[in-house]
């Protein structure tokens, strides 16, 4: 099996970027970034996908446990809150994780910038929770 292609997510013309604290920010979108290079990894008996990123060696997943309005991320583990559905999947553009369709990754606030939040918020059809993966 070949691995999986990195790719970038954005959204209002952003990246999404893992963060020293774990969390993930707004950034400028750029594929040479290792910071902005995820992998979705399918898993066809949830019909989702996994976000993962490698950072220092080692896999994180990007994770929304339940009563969390901020997603982190943590080393995976079998878990619906680090499933997501990624538009087609979902039958939105927003991304949801397998355990609530009614909620998604959106940029935190209403003016973004480098630098802003990334949040787990409920779906409006917003423009700042439609999502495009670009290799």
């Amino acid at each position: 099996m070949s691995p999986a292609p990195k790719v970038i997510i954005t959204s209002e013309s952003f990246a999404i970027e893992a963060g020293p604290d774990m969390y993930c920010y707004a950034q400028v979108p750029n594929i040479l970034n290792p910071h902005q290079q995820w992998r979705l990894i399918y898993y066809p008996e949830k019909d989702a996908v996994a976000l993962l990123i490698d950072i220092n060696n080692t896999t994180f997943a990007l994770s929304a446990p339940s009563g969390e309005k901020y997603p982190k991320l943590r080393q995976f583990i079998w878990d619906d809150s680090y499933l997501w559905r990624v538009a087609p999947l979902g039958g939105n553009l927003g991304i949801p994780t397998v355990r609530d369709q009614s909620h998604c990754l959106t940029w935190e606030g209403t003016k973004w910038a480098p630098g802003t939040r990334l949040q787990y918020w409920q779906w409006h059809d917003q423009g700042n929770q439609i999502w495009k993966v670009t290799r």
